[in-house]
């Protein structure tokens, strides 16, 4: 007895590679805060950073204060850490607290500045302005080790530098935002920018 079989040449196209493995975390999306790309543009590229910041409400202060967090335990950890070693871990906590506070405390006032002068932005756009602007922290407080490498009349006059440097940078920053993410005209943001210079060059410099 004799059995016919019907040979399908016929090949199924499949729509993925067998030889390849699934992964399993595929479809898994988890959103991280973008702490190194927020440094990078805001010390090499200012201008073009925060003319492109999202201005998103629904990203909420929680993202700016992580980052600020981060930043200012970075800074601190870089100033104090070489001398302190793990004594210096009170001390970072208190300068994180000591900066948020600071934040709360400038971030309404700005806002009602930037406001003053034609904004449109948010509240949470002016905090969130606030706390990237201290990107540049980490950046300063590596410089300042520098001095001690030298002669005390050397190292005066290179704190010196830096402390006006570090004034010109932060300034610099104030006048891209209010330029750049608050839309003002260049009459206003230079009238804005020495207002607050008045107050925050005498603030500054109790801390250098």
């Amino acid at each position: 007895m004799s059995k016919e079989y019907k040979e399908d040449n016929s090949v199924e196209q499949l729509d993925f590679d067998p030889s390849e493995k699934p992964d399993p975390f595929d479809g898994l999306s988890v959103e991280k805060p973008e702490f190194l790309s927020t440094i990078l543009g805001v010390i090499t590229s200012p201008i073009e950073y925060f003319q492109n910041m999202s201005k998103n409400d629904d990203d909420g202060l929680l993202h700016s204060y992580l980052f600020l967090s981060f930043i200012i335990s970075l800074s601190a950890a870089i100033t104090f850490v070489p001398m302190l070693k793990w004594q210096s871990i009170p001390i970072i906590i208190l300068l994180v607290i000591f900066a948020i506070i600071l934040s709360i405390v400038t971030g309404p006032l700005l806002f009602g500045l930037w406001n003053s002068i034609g904004s449109k932005e948010s509240l949470c756009t002016a905090y969130k302005c606030v706390c990237f602007s201290y990107a540049i922290f980490p950046v300063l407080a590596i410089l300042f080790h520098f001095p001690n490498a030298f002669t005390y009349t050397t190292a005066e006059a290179l704190y010196t530098v830096l402390f006006i440097l570090s004034i010109l940078w932060i300034h610099f920053l104030f006048a891209v935002i209010t330029s750049k993410v608050h839309r003002i005209k260049p009459v206003q943001t230079l009238v804005a920018t020495v207002l607050v210079a008045f107050f925050t060059i005498p603030f500054m410099s109790v801390f250098f």
